[in-house]
């Protein structure tokens, strides 16, 4: 265990195990710094200093607990969500297993209902019918007989019958010509017939608003038939309409749940990346804090040979090994987005080469004062357009 400096909390990492080998690295790994000096090939002095050494334990106590914290946090929630995924895949089959038992149920109540009212229907219709045939027995004597004397007396008014019930929804077309020149004439009407004849103005009234009723049932006729065929047209398309909405809205609802299935696969990878990024975690964690604490004052070659030809082999020889692949590119640990972090640099001045990308981070992640070596000025540009009127510029010997 160890403890953040001001900081009375303890933390515990999966790699506590390893802690006699990142101790037998931090206790050796300055070494090759003094070994590989600059002075011979480049004619400049480097220094490695106590103080470098306790910066590095420093920022490898923060980086480690804050990147183990991460990782944790990052897991944690898309496990969360990969179980809330699965659990809303769940809900959604169930909920529609429950709609269709519960359609079936109402259509089952309803049939019992249906069967209920109409098994009341009948008995009601059986008892009365019962008590219509002893009622029927009684008087059919005197129906036959009462049915003998009004076959005569029908078959005399039958045909009076006939002519009084005039069909006034179609009168025939020779029948409307006939009559168009008296509705022509202006005498024809009720008023002035009537100072002839009580009777014929009567007939003149009931000619007159029989052609009207026939002219406007013509009108209307037809839309009352195209009514009719809309309506039952509607019934017919209705019907299953809302059985498909209702359908359509599960097939949607288990449709959202299925487009999230690339979701549960792309959080899953991410898990098992995460696992593999908390693995190797101490390893990440030390290349890192080396990198800063000690690496600043050599060129890109330099680092580079040290890196891989010297540190990253001792981890694997103590079993510490850290991300062999350039994921971390020295900056992931220190950068969550480090893409965007390099390419926020770039926009402000930076060059876009990975040795200033590199410095860039440990200038940022160092917790002593840096010395830029920047003959052109770029390091210089990019500091102003970063920290912009925020940033307050000193000269040497300057007072107050």
């Amino acid at each position: 265990d160890k403890r953040e400096k001001g900081s009375t909390e303890c933390y515990t990492l999966d790699c506590a195990a390893a802690e006699s080998k990142v101790t037998k690295f931090l206790s050796i790994q300055h070494r090759p710094v003094f070994i590989y000096s600059f002075l011979f090939k480049t004619r400049r002095y480097n220094y490695t200093t106590p103080k470098s050494f306790l910066e590095q334990i420093k920022l490898y106590q923060s980086l480690l607990l804050s990147k183990d914290r991460e990782l944790k946090a990052k897991m944690e929630r898309l496990e969360n969500g990969l179980e809330k995924l699965k659990s809303t895949s769940a809900q959604a089959k169930l909920a529609a297993q429950e709609v269709e038992l519960k359609q079936k149920n109402e259509d089952a109540d309803k049939l019992i209902q249906v069967v209920g009212v109409e098994t009341e229907k009948v008995s009601r219709k059986k008892a009365v019918a019962d008590e219509e045939e002893r009622k029927v027995a009684l008087i059919a004597q005197e129906v036959e007989q009462k049915q003998k004397d009004c076959e005569e007396d029908l078959a005399k008014a039958e045909p009076a019958l006939a002519a009084a019930q005039f069909n006034k929804e179609s009168i025939h077309e020779n029948c409307l010509k006939a009559l168009q020149p008296y509705l022509q004439d202006p005498s024809f009407n009720p008023e002035f017939v009537a100072t002839k004849s009580a009777a014929a103005a009567g007939l003149c009234s009931w000619v007159l608003n029989i052609e009207r009723f026939h002219r406007v049932f013509c009108e209307v006729q037809p839309k009352r038939q195209a009514l009719d065929r809309a309506n039952a047209e509607l019934a017919i398309t209705a019907a299953p309409l809302a059985g498909s909405y209702k359908t359509a809205c599960f097939r949607g609802s288990l449709l959202s749940v299925g487009g999230l299935a690339s979701e549960n696969v792309r959080w899953a990878e991410a898990v098992k990346d995460f696992k593999q990024q908390q693995n190797t975690l101490c390893g990440d964690v030390l290349l890192v804090t080396a990198f800063v604490s000690y690496l600043g004052y050599f060129t890109r070659k330099y680092r580079q040979e040290l890196l891989d030809g010297i540190w990253r082999p001792y981890l694997h020889q103590l079993k510490v090994s850290p991300d062999c692949s350039e994921k971390p590119l020295l900056l992931g640990l220190m950068w969550p987005q480090i893409l965007a972090a390099v390419a926020a640099w770039r926009n402000q001045g930076l060059p876009a080469d990975r040795t200033s990308s590199q410095n860039a981070a440990i200038l940022s992640s160092c917790q002593r004062w840096p010395l830029l070596v920047d003959p052109q000025l770029q390091g210089s540009k990019w500091i102003k357009n970063t920290h912009g009127d925020a940033l307050r510029v000193i000269q040497a010997g300057q007072k107050g």
